[in-house]
């Protein structure tokens, strides 16, 4: 996917958004999050290995559309600091979902889905220090820019449409430059992030 796809994100949730606040089965909504990434590697066969958690943060815009009382539909663009132990990257990502809140009360919910994300700046500590990572699908590349995979959504509910969301995204693609990948060896990021919604309204004073 193109940078002119992803940047387009944005674009598209503004266009909504005047709709989204004057309709109450949608909302626009801000989503600061806390990320907690690592990353898997498997190596000649073995069982794959992961390196020590970062901690980073994010920030995005999410718009929601509501199909009823319990299930509602996510896409949002996000900025994040997806990373672990030693390397420091920032990722655009898309993420889609769609989600069921449960029980009588409706306070708890899940939800799954897939996202997408493209790298757009990151770098990484060696003996020598902090080195920017170069981002492609050669072999003098040192990282894949994209990545995608599937989420998985653990949903908290207040009354006044407070969402409290804890996402875990697993990747599918192998990060690894295209002509450095092997049969036996790969690298998948894995991120487990906490967020809240706030709506446009709110912060608008609509």
């Amino acid at each position: 996917m193109s940078a002119k796809k992803y940047f387009l994100i944005p674009v598209l949730l503004f266009s909504i958004a005047s709709r989204a606040q004057n309709d109450p089965k949608s909302l626009l909504v801000l989503k600061p999050s806390l990320n907690v990434g690592n990353i898997a590697i498997k190596r000649d066969g073995g069982d794959p290995s992961s390196a020590d958690n970062r901690v980073g943060y994010g920030i995005g815009l999410q718009f929601m559309q509501f199909l009823g009382e319990r299930v509602f539909f996510t896409l949002g663009g996000d900025l994040n600091s997806r990373g672990y132990k030693g390397t420091r990257v920032v990722y655009l990502d898309a993420p889609v979902s769609m989600n069921v809140m449960l029980g009588k009360h409706k306070i708890f919910g899940l939800g799954g889905g897939a996202y997408a994300g493209m790298a757009l700046s990151g770098k990484y500590k060696g003996t020598g220090g902090w080195t920017n990572f170069k981002f492609g699908e050669t072999a003098t590349d040192n990282r894949s820019r994209t990545d995608y995979g599937y989420l998985v959504n653990l949903i908290y509910q207040s009354p006044g449409l407070f969402f409290a969301t804890l996402t875990l995204m697993s990747g599918l693609k192998d990060i690894t430059p295209a002509d450095k990948q092997q049969d036996l060896y790969w690298m998948k990021l894995r991120t487990s992030q906490l967020s809240i919604v706030i709506p446009l309204n709110t912060i608008l004073g609509k």
